[in-house]
């Protein structure tokens, strides 16, 4: 363990400062980990641009003080999201070529950049050393301007002669230069892991640290060929600020803070049902209720809400309770598995929604012209609510409530669901939420299971999906969304964020 060096007290303000921004910082296993790559890039790139300006300084002890801490807090937030975050996401550890190309080069580019943030370090340290002599010296200086302002109220007060005599006396300061402390030699590589340990505590989940992290990965060969181009467009979420909660967009000054917007719909849910104007069917089992080999659904949701689509989809009226307990037990396990082996991802990982959906039109199971719209944003803005509402009202006509039956793949909060249209045998227009998930909707009348959710209009159905929204916000979810505005362009890490794949029947 190295000894203290003379810049520990600045990085240690620096690491206080920065956690309270990166706690903030979530990824969703239902995103593309591409994206995420993406992100933590960008940040690279510009600490890469930092360092290099400090480089150009021609005296690095002298250069602004506030572009080494710029430096050091990028270094820092790309080091731990590549080694404590992004391992979370359930494709981090994926066997495919493409993902074990990006992960054996961001764990690469890791250690280079704590490598740079050990120079910065040392850069630190000469600063702090010139500060605490020049400091010396301002005090040296202040002490002798006070000793010769002392000196000469005494002076006139005395005779002559005796001032004469008194003179010769008078000591001379002579100022002396401290001796330079030598600062200790940089930590090694495994010394900085070890000191970076525990900077992120995480309410939620236990996240690995740096030094639990970085030792398990093996690295690749030299000279690893660059991450695959991805056709999706990258957040660019700004991690540049020494004060992150300068990042993002502040909410409107009249907004309602979010645990009044969740009484406010649980109210009018709970009236809905009163009236009966929704109603909540239990159904018999649920996702990862069985857990022999092969029959096993845990995560399966985004197979689930798929096949209950394509079901739903089929001609005749809507998809039975029997049938949607059929896809949960029967038929999503063996298609996880073919997904997961082709994706390379282990155990009970969560499949992205397009991943699914390449799967399901490869195999015809889904039709490429059943294909009515994808949407997505804020799922508490009325406007972005209001477009999926009107591609489950339209389908696949522009304008008017059509007579087809409508299903969407509703993708929120780790979490996929499915959004059905139909009608009645009496031509009544119904729609209804499925959730494969255990839930106890119904207190009182058996254990948690899957639920099916109906309500008799669109209205209704705009209050079940803000009341579904605002029940999966956890505390700390309502204290983010209080404390900033809707960004699209840091949506990935909001936990508003929703995407649905809406599709018809032809």
């Amino acid at each position: 363990m190295p000894g203290r060096r003379p810049s520990d007290a600045r990085r240690t303000k620096l690491k206080s400062t920065e956690s309270s921004g990166m706690d903030n910082i979530r990824i969703s296993n239902i995103c593309p980990i591409d994206r995420y790559y993406k992100v933590s890039n960008k940040v690279l790139e510009t600490f890469e641009e930092k360092f290099d300006e400090i480089q150009l300084s021609a005296a690095h002890e002298h250069a602004d003080p506030r572009l080494l801490d710029d430096a050091y807090i990028y270094g820092r937030r790309y080091a731990v999201f590549v080694s404590q975050v992004l391992p979370k996401h359930d494709y981090f550890e994926s066997t495919a070529p493409k993902y074990v190309n990006l992960r054996n080069v961001s764990i690469i580019q890791c250690k280079k950049v704590i490598e740079k943030m050990e120079i910065i370090a040392d850069w630190m340290d000469m600063q702090e050393l010139e500060a605490a002599r020049l400091k010396k010296v301002e005090e040296q200086k202040r002490q002798d301007e006070d000793l010769q302002k002392k000196l000469e109220k005494l002076l006139p007060k005395a005779p002559v002669g005796q001032v004469m005599r008194e003179k010769k006396d008078v000591p001379v300061h002579v100022h002396v230069v401290p001796e330079e402390v030598i600062a200790p030699p940089p930590p090694t590589f495994e010394e900085f892991l070890e000191n970076e340990g525990t900077i992120m505590p995480d309410d939620d989940d236990t996240i690995s640290t740096i030094t639990e992290m970085m030792p398990h990965i093996p690295l690749p060969p030299p000279a690893p060929t660059a991450p695959p181009a991805s056709i999706v467009k990258p957040p660019s979420l700004d991690w540049g600020s020494v004060d992150p909660s300068t990042s993002s967009l502040k909410p409107p000054e009249n907004a309602m803070p979010m645990k009044q917007v969740l009484g406010l719909y649980t109210r009018k849910f709970e009236s809905l049902k009163q009236s009966r104007m929704i109603f909540i069917h239990n159904l018999g089992t649920h996702q990862g209720r069985l857990k022999e080999p092969g029959k096993d659904s845990t995560n399966g949701c985004t197979v689930i809400s798929a096949l209950v689509a394509k079901n739903h989809l089929k001609p005749g009226p809507a998809i039975p309770n029997s049938q949607i307990e059929s896809v949960i037990d029967i038929d999503a396990p063996p298609i996880l598995r073919k997904v997961r082996v082709k994706l390379g991802l282990t155990g009970d990982a969560l499949i992205i929604p397009s991943d699914v959906n390449d799967y399901f039109v490869d195999n015809n199971m889904l039709r490429q012209d059943q294909f009515v719209g994808v949407c997505g944003g804020n799922i508490m803005d009325e406007e972005h609510m209001g477009e999926l509402l009107k591609l489950m009202q339209c389908g696949l006509q522009q304008k008017g409530v059509s007579d087809k039956k409508v299903a969407a793949t509703f993708f929120f909060h780790e979490h996929v669901i499915c959004i059905l249209k139909s009608f009645t045998l009496k031509g009544e227009l119904r729609y209804e939420l499925i959730d494969s998930m255990p839930r106890n909707m119904k207190p009182g009348l058996g254990p948690a299971s899957a639920v099916r959710v109906r309500c008799l209009d669109i209205e209704g159905l705009q209050v079940l999906l803000s009341w579904y929204a605002c029940s999966r916000f956890s505390d700390s979810n309502c204290d983010f969304i209080d404390q900033h505005g809707w960004d699209e362009n840091n949506c990935d890490f909001d936990p508003r964020v929703f995407q649905a794949f809406v599709w018809s029947e032809l």
